[in-house]
């Protein structure tokens, strides 16, 4: 499994509520098809909100 790969199923497998005040995910999927490099620094986000959501709910049980 290659790291996109991995992060992909990082941001899947982590159960978020929604991004408030964020480009829905609609327009950023219209966008996309039109610029790849928007997906990588979308994953980027994702990746990265995954990761800090998952820090602060272990946080929290803490």
């Amino acid at each position: 499994m290659s790291e996109i790969e991995k992060m992909k199923r990082y941001i899947e497998r982590t159960k978020m509520p929604p991004g408030k005040g964020a480009t829905s995910t609609g327009n950023l999927l219209l966008m996309m098809e039109e610029m790849d490099q928007l997906s990588a620094i979308l994953m980027a986000f994702n990746y990265g909100r995954a990761k800090g959501y998952r820090a602060a709910k272990a946080e929290v049980k803490a």
